[in-house]
């Protein structure tokens, strides 16, 4: 029994040194995007938040511009059986975010309150070594 568990750990050895010994490049994105981490891909934006003022004027008065917005964004794999998120990303106080992700389809969940703000949802597809722009908004309800 105890020469199995030798054996076992043994493979388990060879295939760490065999993977490990490969270049960035045959690991991310030259072979269709699958490969260890880190990834050179990803998304990055801003998160903000608006209405702020209840009446919009025009021409539209600075102070009641979209403000940013401080939140987690859960970041799920489309397509996938799970439910869960693939990652989570938090966008800071300036409302900024960036996250590297493998290439493929995601979809971009910034998290409100339990009834307002309410945020969008925005579908990105991911490309080897391109970190893409996409900037989502919360809703205020404000009216």
């Amino acid at each position: 029994m105890k020469k199995i568990y030798i054996l076992a750990g043994v493979a388990v050895i060879l295939l760490i040194v065999l993977f490990s010994n490969k270049s960035k490049d045959e690991n991310v994105g030259g072979n269709g995007g699958t490969g260890i981490l880190p990834f050179d891909s990803g998304v990055g934006g801003i998160v903000t938040l608006g209405p702020t003022c209840p009446v919009q004027r025009i021409p539209p008065d600075p102070q009641c511009a979209d403000k940013p917005y401080a939140t987690t964004i859960q970041i799920i794999a489309v397509g996938s059986p799970k439910s869960s998120p693939f990652a989570i990303a938090n966008s800071d106080k300036e409302g900024k975010y960036k996250i590297m992700l493998p290439p493929g389809e995601y979809a971009l969940q910034p998290v409100g309150g339990a009834v307002l703000p309410r945020c969008e949802t925005k579908n990105v597809t991911i490309e080897p070594s391109k970190i893409i722009k996409a900037d989502l908004s919360c809703d205020t309800g404000i009216r």
